[in-house]
């Protein structure tokens, strides 16, 4: 490992004159036929296909490429802070900074997160940063809205000074070690949706059932209470003989009955 970045290499390893047993490549095989340790037949050992296997040297004195960790996120907004990763593959050669920055979506700044904007230092053989962003707790009963993260140009810090050359200055190891240089990957924007809490709207459901429910019981007890208040009964005078012939027609409130019960 020069630390130099190169193109990949490779180089083949062949199996070949195979000899088991004898110099003319035959073997006797053992086996239990009726008779202990009799003889089977001589085989011939041949060799099958793939007797050739190709060896691939992979450079991995590149710069990386870098994507963020996730492309589609979904939290809730009482995470409070939210880690996004940007990952480095394919080499972690150099110094290098990644800058990023949020952008509105349905979500809004200041308002369901805090807008987050920077740059991010992957030191040599370092293949993993956080993005730190703030998410805002509204305490909503229903909340659906996204914002996103982008990552810019990645930038190596040293060992590319050469690249300011023209390119026809440049030499063929120059041109070379500037294929090793850091780079974008597909995946260089994260789509972050943030939900309401769904503890939180849980318990709000059940507040709401629970108060629902006494609102009932209550409005049933006023209304008995009130029915009670202005319905008037009639007296029980001369009940008693009407009670012993099993049936007794309905009475009228009287005047008297009226006064009484509003006294």
């Amino acid at each position: 490992d020069d630390d130099v970045f190169e193109e990949d290499e490779h180089f083949y390893s062949r199996l070949s004159n195979l000899r088991f047993g004898s110099p003319d490549g035959t073997a006797v095989t053992h086996a239990v036929n009726g008779a202990a340790g009799q003889p089977n037949k001589q085989s011939k050992l041949e060799l099958a296909a793939p007797f050739v296997a190709t060896i691939m040297i992979l450079d991995d004195d590149h710069g990386g490429i870098f994507n963020v960790g996730e492309k589609d996120v979904e939290i809730v907004e009482s995470i409070g802070t939210y880690e996004l990763k940007v990952v480095r593959i394919s080499g972690a050669r150099g110094r290098v900074m990644v800058p990023y920055k949020t952008e509105d979506g349905t979500a809004k700044a200041g308002k369901d997160y805090e807008a987050a904007e920077g740059e991010l230092i992957f030191e040599n053989n370092e293949t993993e940063q956080i993005v730190p962003i703030q998410i805002l707790e509204e305490d909503s009963y229903e909340k659906d809205v996204l914002f996103y993260l982008d990552i810019g140009e990645p930038e190596a810090k040293g060992g590319f000074e050469f690249e300011t050359k023209e390119k026809d200055d440049l030499t063929e190891e120059e041109k070379i070690a500037l294929l090793g240089k850091p780079k974008l990957g597909p995946n260089t924007r994260s789509q972050i949706r943030i939900k309401e809490n769904k503890e939180y709207k849980s318990m709000v459901d059940k507040l709401v059932k629970k108060a629902n429910a006494s609102l009932v019981v209550g409005t049933s007890s006023w209304k008995e209470q009130f029915t009670e208040a202005i319905t008037v009964s009639a007296g029980d005078e001369g009940g008693g003989d009407d009670e012993e012939e099993g049936e007794e027609e309905e009475k009228l409130p009287s005047c008297g009955d009226y006064v009484m019960h509003f006294i």
